[in-house]
């Protein structure tokens, strides 16, 4: 029998949601004097359904301290399937007020207006109080 499957297959040329915010998270322990750190961790199961999203990759994207082990704030959870667009974002309820956000879950359609999101959530007020509090309490 011949071949049926097409000569070669192009990779889309974005970055994925994970690694944009694996990036970021990065960057914070620098801006903390190593007192504050961010991680990105893939949900399965029942903690996907839980989170109320139904899509194929799920994540959540959480503010720890690096001396607070028991300690972590979930800023928000994603997700998105095969087609990477658009993702499925589910905001802290604090950071959606003050951003002044009404719907739980967002679609984000693009990678422009996911940096976009995700700078306005990052320079939040509410999130700046949590990593000013962790590395209050880790000194």
């Amino acid at each position: 029998m011949k071949n049926l499957w097409p000569e070669s297959f192009k990779e889309p040329d974005i970055e994925l949601p994970k690694g944009i915010f694996e990036q970021q998270a990065k960057l914070l322990p620098k801006l903390t004097g190593d007192f504050v750190y961010a991680e990105v961790l893939e949900l399965s199961g029942l903690t996907a359904q839980y989170e109320g999203i139904r899509n194929t990759f799920v994540f959540a994207f959480y503010l720890k301290g690096s001396f607070l082990e028991n300690y972590s704030y979930k800023i928000l959870s994603f997700s998105h399937d095969i087609p990477i667009y658009p993702i499925l974002m589910a905001i802290n309820s604090e950071i959606l007020n003050e951003l002044g956000m009404k719907d739980a879950r967002i679609e984000v359609e693009s990678f422009e207006q996911l940096e976009l999101l995700l700078q306005a959530i990052l320079k939040s007020k509410r999130v700046s109080e949590v990593i000013g509090a962790i590395i209050k309490m880790s000194k």
